[in-house]
């Protein structure tokens, strides 16, 4: 029986570049459904679904410090 993940979550944003790509053939096999980010910036966020994008996935989804006084990315939502 083969274990599949329902999602993996990256939570270092300098590491984009490096593991983005190498999730793409753990989605396309089934083993992972779903990737999620954490701690990135919208322009990381970005980068990472034009990786996955090319292999027609998307980051599903984002977890960042986000309250009434952490709302430094809210303009860019």
């Amino acid at each position: 029986m083969q274990s599949v993940l329902s999602e993996i979550v990256l939570h270092n944003p300098m590491d984009v570049e490096h593991w983005m790509p190498g999730l793409i053939p753990l989605l396309q096999s089934g083993r992972v459904k779903r990737v999620g980010v954490s701690n990135h910036n919208i322009a990381e966020i970005r980068r990472a679904n034009e990786i996955l994008g090319k292999a027609g996935f998307k980051v599903s989804t984002v977890q960042n410090h986000f309250s009434l006084l952490h709302q430094f990315e809210k303009t860019k939502i």
